[in-house]
């Protein structure tokens, strides 16, 4: 699950924020953090992180590296490590992704499919370390 502190740095580090006030028509492809607030229709494609504000309208597939869903998405999601869930969420789609955390009044209305591949950085560096003998 996200901190808070790693949520608010999520969003100050965010190469592409699409305001509320914002329709954005067509495929969306980042290698940066992302924040959707207003509304995207196409695809949305990132080796960041990806937020999406609570009123946020999305009808677009989401591949990321975490997420942390606030608003309405139509389409499927597929994130490498956690996605996060929060009670303003609806999802229209099906998920794949490694960790789930879903909180209550939140709406999926589609196939989880949970992968066991991911591992987060503090655990893989820490792995890591002890297979290198430091």
């Amino acid at each position: 699950m996200f901190e808070a502190n790693k949520i608010e740095k999520g969003f100050k580090d965010a190469e592409t924020i699409i305001g509320p006030s914002v329709m954005v028509k067509g495929n969306l492809t980042s290698n940066g953090n992302i924040v959707i607030e207003g509304i995207l229709k196409g695809g949305l494609k990132t080796t960041g992180n990806v937020f999406i504000g609570d009123k946020a309208e999305i009808a677009a597939d989401i591949e990321a590296k975490s997420a942390r869903v606030g608003g309405e998405i139509k389409g499927n999601i597929k994130i490498e490590g956690v996605l996060e869930i929060v009670s303003s969420a609806k999802i229209f789609g099906d998920i794949e992704c490694a960790s789930i955390s879903i909180e209550t009044g939140a709406i999926l209305n589609g196939k989880c499919t949970m992968t066991k591949d991911y591992q987060p950085e503090k655990d893989s560096q820490k792995n890591k370390s002890e297979v290198e003998g430091e």
